[in-house]
């Protein structure tokens, strides 16, 4: 009887364990929960250093991101943070991009990229990626060809994702 107990307790780990571990890291992969508090801190923090971990979780790769984080009013300072990102997503985030940060009030040091928010390229400050502010509305291709002004754009860097 002793024995048919263990063998029972030992499988209800191994079925219930495993669900417990993929719960909690699905959890990690949406941010933690205080970055989605109104009283997390809202900064940019420019890209130092990206560094692969080597942990993967659906196609999902977990990078390790070292920045220099600015919030409104205060001095720079650096930070690092471990996300899981898309690997089709991951070139967006590069060393020099600028990035929009959540901080933890009482604790500066865990900080998390809010990939929801627009990334800005290296040596372009966040906010003026786009060289002005975006129109009010946006119309029709018809009506851009008929009133707007033309323009030339040169790619620079281009990298394949795939």
């Amino acid at each position: 009887m002793e024995i048919g107990l263990f063998v029972g307790v030992m499988v209800a780990l191994g079925v219930i364990l495993p669900i417990v571990l993929v719960i909690k890291m699905m959890g990690r992969a949406r941010g933690p929960g205080w970055a989605k508090d109104p009283s997390a801190l809202s900064g940019h923090g420019t890209l130092t250093g990206v560094r692969d971990t080597g942990t993967t979780m659906n196609e999902a790769a977990q990078f390790e991101f070292s920045m220099d984080v600015t919030l409104p009013g205060e001095a720079p300072y650096p930070a690092k943070t471990k996300m899981l990102v898309s690997r089709a997503n991951f070139g967006v985030l590069q060393p020099g991009m600028t990035v929009a940060v959540k901080v933890k009030p009482d604790d500066r040091d865990k900080v998390w990229i809010d990939l929801t928010q627009p990334v800005a390229p290296a040596g372009v400050p966040m906010g003026a990626a786009g060289g002005g502010s975006a129109p009010a509305s946006v119309g029709s291709a018809a009506e851009l060809l008929a009133s707007g002004t033309p323009g030339s754009a040169t790619i620079k860097v281009a990298q394949p994702l795939g």
